[in-house]
């Protein structure tokens, strides 16, 4: 009824139920996860199931009908809440790590321990690279469907095929999901995270001059690599280089903040220079930032993956 209406409620929602509420859920995964010791990534490919099944169903309802997937989704929002209600973890089924023979519970969190991660420069490095990584990621694929829509005569045909292209896309990204915590745990999750901004740069300067459909439809499944490595890496450096008791705190503001702050600058200078050079030149700017801010927050970072030497190979030996 109103476009300026629909833009304040439609962001106001996006921000308070979506991203904030990812923010929340992802840091209940990573949390949980620990505390049963398993792994983050193995749980998290289910995000990834249910992503890549919503695409697939999203994509046709929303060419049969644009109104119908609110419904669904509004039904589906019921259920979680049912779910979420209903399905409760007892206190006693979860193993409290300890921290200097006490609970995480029982060691209170001190001022002085949220002012040292501020005081942390690897902290500033994550969130420098989570603007090149996290913000440039979802700026990229905010116009990336009607880019690639636009290279069919019917572009309803074209959202469609995108919506199948990103439902394959994200069941890969399920497949890669259960292989990344072995891989970064490998390579460490500093190298995982650099690695995550390298695949982004190869996606977006191939997308500037890649100009068949079947070739851009190849480029997009990349990001089936690139999701998994940057989820599973920025977990696991959180919880190696700061006190785990402010995993959360850590992840809401190096990550989820840094990432909104980035997108809301980001997104209308991406904007301006979409309609002032074309998508294609436009692109090939997005790459370079990306890889601006990707190696500045490397070198700012430590690396949390220790060195092997003598004494480390012989203290293994000897164990």
């Amino acid at each position: 009824m109103n476009a300026i209406a629909g833009a304040v409620i439609g962001g106001a929602f996006l921000s308070l139920c979506l991203n904030g509420g990812v923010g929340v859920v992802e840091a209940y995964i990573e949390r949980s996860t620990r505390a049963s010791n398993y792994e983050y990534g193995h749980v998290r490919l289910f995000g990834s199931l249910a992503g890549g099944t919503a695409a697939f169903i999203g994509g046709i309802m929303f060419v049969q009908n644009p109104y119908s997937i609110f419904w669904a989704c509004t039904v589906s929002a019921v259920i979680l809440g049912v779910l979420l209600w209903a399905l409760r973890v007892k206190k006693e089924e979860v193993e409290k790590p300890e921290v200097s023979g006490k609970t995480e519970e029982e060691t209170p969190i001190t001022k002085e321990n949220i002012m040292n991660v501020f005081r942390n420069r690897s902290f500033w490095g994550f969130c420098l690279i989570m603007i090149g990584i996290a913000t440039m990621f979802d700026v990229f694929d905010q116009q990336f469907p009607n880019y690639f829509a636009s290279f069919f005569n019917d572009a309803a045909r074209g959202e469609l095929v995108f919506s199948r292209i990103a439902s394959v896309q994200v069941f890969l990204e399920a497949g890669f999901m259960v292989l990344a915590p072995w891989f970064i745990n490998k390579i460490g999750a500093k190298n995982g995270l650099i690695l995550a901004g390298i695949v982004l740069f190869i996606r977006v300067i191939g997308t500037a001059f890649l100009t068949e459909i079947w070739m851009l439809a190849f480029w997009r499944l990349l990001a089936a690599v690139e999701m998994p490595l940057m989820l599973v890496a920025i977990m696991k450096y959180i919880t190696g280089m700061f006190d785990v008791r402010l995993s959360a705190t850590v992840y809401m503001l190096g990550f989820n903040f840094s990432k909104q702050i980035g997108i809301t600058i980001f997104s209308s200078v991406m904007g301006y220079l979409y309609g002032s050079m074309g998508f294609q030149n436009a692109y090939v700017t997005l790459a370079i930032i990306i890889m601006v801010f990707v190696i500045a927050g490397a070198l700012i970072m430590k690396s949390d993956k220790k060195p092997v030497t003598k004494h480390t190979q012989e203290q293994s030996q000897t164990a």
